[in-house]
């Protein structure tokens, strides 16, 4: 019989050594065009934090261990190597440099250099037709994002005395500020494919021919879910061709999860939806060889850990899949008895007449205990980063440490958030800093008092980045600062918008303009207004933060710099000393934690936080 006790004070083997150990971070998977070999690159922990390329038959490392495979365009990162004929080319995160390696067994990597088109602030996905004759390329310019507003080019590609020589450079699809165009990839040497919002707001694939010079929608009808994610980090391409092209495997957001489509790509088609798709999170497919009716795929489950997989599809009409692990991203790490489901929620708050706000609820699950008679879980509420970003449904052991003793874990798609398309990204503009809060706060009480689900009296919040601006927000300028119990900064939380719009890395250097309405030279009292640093107190010298804080931060953020948590902290000791404090600076670590040493502790010291001062 499951003993009674107080939520938030049960025991459970889901450890902080659970959490780093029983998890792989797959970062890419990669399948040479010429052999098929599938390799993968993933995130090693214990190993300093690097990432590592692995050919994932063989389950052998394909880099040394003074080597890792990372990038750190627009600081970000992503799709760090490309594998042709057994030679994997790599980006290496200490040097900075790109490297060639052999794939076989001790083979040293050696340097090698490139350099192709210039002009635009920003440049991603270049792609070469299958002949080599073209490349296409994805180009955006500040103040845009990818997401906002990203154009898509081809040119011919000519070999002049050993060097690439581009010609003939033409527009394809996308519009400054207006329309993204994404993710693009040859079909064949004239047809080229790719995503775009243009026709509903949504991102649905479109197709282009050099032979007409004009382009045409994939599907026969527009559809409400976007069929890319915002590319906040390269490679994350949301399809795959089949065959010969004829037909492609996409992924799409439904309800807050992907769903997997078969498309018709050689005229305007209804797609065809798999039915049963397993995978909440479906990312880098790879057509998995030449002519191959099987992709390969990084993917998560909401109940299990997920992995490398293959999936095969049977012929038409149904396209009747299969799949195949490749290589698991951990065994189960404990019983099903312990892993809270997902619960998605569409919630509406009465005269809002901005539409609904979304939010996923993860009840306390342990099946040695039950809480006490009429009591509700304390609720954690976590904002994510972006903030033009998403909570998944994806397994995440640290949601699970704190569901599986007793706390309620509750992520927030606020207005901003993507995977609901364009127009619901755009309600956060000028409005940075208040509708994410409230969209917050108005998830906690109607989970709380409408659906009696959490004790809204009892709720936590954090985040990390973004995420962080918002949870520092909730406790200084937001209208209701004293909601919250506990507050948590878990990585680079912005205090100060101004020297941040200064400061920050060149990709997002711009970024707030559209989302607080205007540089800090046209509305400086905006920035101030929405700065956690000078709300401190109010207009009388009272203090506004009241609700214990912890702050964590990594000394070599180059994202938000730690000044920005330094100069807050000291502020607040300045004036308002009995605020209670509790934080901690980590070496070596940048924006979010690569080491297992500095996850496991950031765990604990979040748990402890919430268990002296939220129940």
């Amino acid at each position: 019989m499951p003993k009674r006790a107080p939520y938030g004070t049960w025991s459970s083997p889901i450890t902080p050594e659970t959490v780093v150990s029983s998890s792989i971070v797959f970062d890419d998977v990669l399948v040479d065009p010429i052999t098929s070999v599938v390799y993968h690159i993933e995130e090693r922990p214990d190993e300093g934090g690097r990432s590592v390329i692995v050919n994932t038959t063989k389950d052998r490392d394909v880099i040394p261990s003074d080597f890792n495979a990372r990038d750190a365009v627009n600081e970000y990162g992503g799709a760090p190597a490309v594998v042709y004929g057994s030679i994997v080319y790599f980006s290496n995160l200490s040097d900075g440099r790109v490297y060639s390696v052999e794939d076989k067994e001790g083979s040293q990597p050696s340097p090698v250099s490139p350099g192709l088109v210039e002009g635009a602030d920003f440049y991603a996905s270049p792609v070469f037709n299958p002949s080599g004759t073209r490349i296409a390329w994805q180009e955006w310019y500040q103040p845009d994002m990818p997401f906002e507003g990203a154009l898509i080019y081809i040119a011919d590609v000519s070999i002049e005395n050993g060097a690439i020589v581009l010609s003939n450079r033409t527009y394809v699809a996308g519009e400054k500020l207006k329309i993204s165009a994404s993710y693009p990839t040859w079909i064949s040497d004239t047809t080229l494919l790719y995503t775009s919002d243009e026709s509903n707001g949504f991102q649905n694939p479109f197709i282009y021919s050099t032979t007409t010079g004009s382009a045409r929608a994939a599907l026969a009808n527009p559809i409400e879910q976007d069929f890319a994610e915002p590319a906040w980090y390269f490679g994350l391409y949301p399809y795959a061709l089949l065959g010969d092209g004829s037909y492609g495997a996409f992924t799409a957001f439904q309800d807050g999860r992907n769903v997997l489509y078969v498309l018709n790509l050689t005229k305007p088609s209804d797609p065809v939806l798999i039915p049963d798709f397993p995978f909440v999170v479906a990312q880098h497919l790879k057509q998995s060889g030449h002519n191959a009716t099987s992709f390969v795929f990084t993917a998560s489950l909401n109940d299990q850990p997920g992995g490398v997989l293959l999936c095969t599809l049977g012929a038409a009409p149904s396209f009747a899949p299969t799949y195949e692990y490749l290589k698991r991203s951990a065994a189960q790490p404990v019983s099903n008895d312990y892993i809270s489901l997902p619960q998605p929620f569409t919630l509406c708050k009465d005269g809002d007449p901005n539409g609904p706000l979304y939010a996923i609820l993860y009840l306390p699950k342990n099946p040695d205990f039950e809480g006490l008679g009429g009591e509700k879980p304390p609720c954690i509420t976590h904002v994510h980063g972006g903030p033009t970003s998403m909570s998944t449904q994806a397994l995440s052991l640290q949601k699970i440490y704190f569901t599986s003793r007793g706390f309620a874990w509750l992520d927030v798609n606020y207005r901003g958030s993507s995977g609901y398309g364009r127009a619901y990204i755009e309600r956060l503009a000028g409005n940075w800093g208040i509708l994410d809060n409230q969209d917050c706060e108005d998830a906690v009480t109607i989970l709380g008092e409408e659906r009696d689900l959490v004790d809204s009296r009892r709720a936590a919040v954090r985040g990390g980045s973004a995420g962080g601006y918002t949870t520092l927000c909730s406790i200084t300028t937001a209208k209701n600062n004293k909601y919250y119990k506990a507050v948590t900064s878990a990585y680079g939380g912005i205090s100060d918008l101004e020297p941040l719009a200064q400061a920050t890395e060149k990709f997002e250097l711009q970024y707030m303009y559209k989302l607080l309405g205007g540089s800090p030279e046209e509305i400086p009292e905006v920035y101030r207004a929405r700065s956690p640093y000078y709300n401190v107190v109010d207009s009388s010298g009272v203090p506004r933060i009241t609700t214990p804080l912890l702050m964590l931060q990594g000394k070599k953020d180059p994202v938000v710099p730690p000044d920005q948590a330094t100069r807050f902290l000291d502020k607040i000791k300045e004036q308002a000393p009995n605020e209670k404090l509790s934080y901690h600076f980590y070496d070596n670590e940048g924006h979010g934690w690569k080491l297992a040493s500095t996850i496991k502790d950031a765990l604990k010291r979040e748990h402890e936080w919430y268990a002296e001062n939220l129940l």
